[in-house]
């Protein structure tokens, strides 16, 4: 991302309700996104698929590269255009219903699950 406010709900208050008072402010020239667990502010056009399509223009790798990590609605683009795509278990229903391995793990313990699942698929491959 070139830039992100991320703001998280202060107790008592869900991210639903830092949604919709974030959306009350009719913002402009910037995307809103919630995520499970935050809100994201972040500049028109820029998000992780268009972080990623600029990482791999510059490096000349294609989506075929990718492994791609997400729990929220806002992931889903770039979950569809991973050649692989993952989630941890406290990830949006629709994130689940799409990607190709789902850790049983929730949040940052996932991701580590997920990359351990990315290396033994890479070494049952080689086998």
């Amino acid at each position: 991302k070139v830039a992100c406010y991320t703001a998280y709900p202060e107790p008592g208050y869900t991210v639903d309700d830092l949604y919709a008072y974030v959306m009350a402010g009719a913002l402009t020239g910037v995307e809103v996104n919630r995520s499970v667990a935050a809100v994201d502010v972040t500049p028109e056009g820029v998000d992780k698929m268009s972080g990623i399509a600029a990482l791999l223009d510059r490096t000349g790798a294609s989506w075929s590269d990718v492994l791609a990590i997400g729990d929220s609605w806002n992931d889903l683009p770039m979950l569809g255009a991973a050649r692989l795509s993952a989630c941890p278990a406290n990830a949006a229903p629709e994130v689940k219903a799409v990607v190709d391995y789902v850790s049983p793990l929730p949040a940052t313990r996932g991701v580590v699950d997920i990359l351990r699942w990315t290396v033994g698929r890479a070494a049952a491959s080689v086998s």
